[in-house]
């Protein structure tokens, strides 16, 4: 993992590792993958560009590698998303740790840090983007 990408996801609350379905489960993901493990944060491995049925089913691939689960999205259809916030939002609870004690008194929900991982042109900005979208439409 470049470090750069160190330091936010030390202060993370959990960590969202985005990897391109259309790629596939590549070598330099393995290694982030296990860097990100060290970590001890809640982890998702969000699959994104998983734009139809066929790419989707081509996700389960990457369940070979070990891994326990995954989100299999796409930000630009907006598939998949809900279902990633509320597995965040059941493992990483809103009220997690209190960042800001002097915001408290006006708003009891104190915000989660994510840190978005991944590699270049696997759809990081797209996910957050998409994220927001589905925030803003629930509240």
């Amino acid at each position: 993992m470049a470090h750069q990408a160190q330091l936010p996801v030390e202060e993370a609350d959990c960590v969202l590792f985005v990897v391109n379905a259309q790629e596939g489960w590549t070598h330099a993901d393995e290694e982030i993958y296990r860097k990100l493990v060290e970590a001890a944060k809640p982890l998702f491995v969000v699959v994104n560009k998983a734009d139809n049925q066929s790419l989707e089913n081509e996700t389960l691939e990457f369940y070979k590698f070990g891994l326990e689960q995954i989100f299999p999205v796409s930000s630009e259809h907006n598939r998949g998303i809900e279902g990633l916030l509320q597995e965040v939002n059941q493992k990483v609870p809103l009220q997690q740790k209190n960042l800001y004690p002097e915001k408290q008194r006006d708003n009891p929900e104190t915000p989660v840090a994510v840190a978005v991982v991944g590699k270049p042109n696997a759809g990081k900005s797209s996910i957050v983007n998409a994220l927001l979208r589905k925030g803003t439409n629930d509240c």
